[in-house]
């Protein structure tokens, strides 16, 4: 029984990763059982995502921009530069 039930929370967590790509243990988080350190290693992890992020953005605006038909003034290159902000 006790092995049945590890299999259906292992194959939940499992499912998890593979989806989002991380677990959290929610339980422990709301009844606060965290080391304090936890969020800073969040924290942490999140700002490297965010600069890995924003490198790999700037290597496809810098692919764009060389490219054979780039025009600056057209409206395609501006959208694309402006991203999801109104410019």
């Amino acid at each position: 029984m006790r092995g049945t039930q590890f299999r259906i929370w292992a194959t939940q967590k499992l499912k998890e990763y593979i989806i989002k790509g991380f677990v959290m243990d929610d339980e422990r988080l709301e009844n606060g059982k965290v080391a304090k350190t936890y969020f800073q290693e969040w924290e942490e992890r999140i700002r490297k995502i965010r600069t890995s992020e924003a490198n790999f953005y700037q290597k496809v605006r810098d692919v764009f921009a060389t490219s054979v038909d780039y025009n600056p003034k057209a409206d395609y290159a501006q959208k694309f530069f402006c991203g999801s902000a109104k410019c």
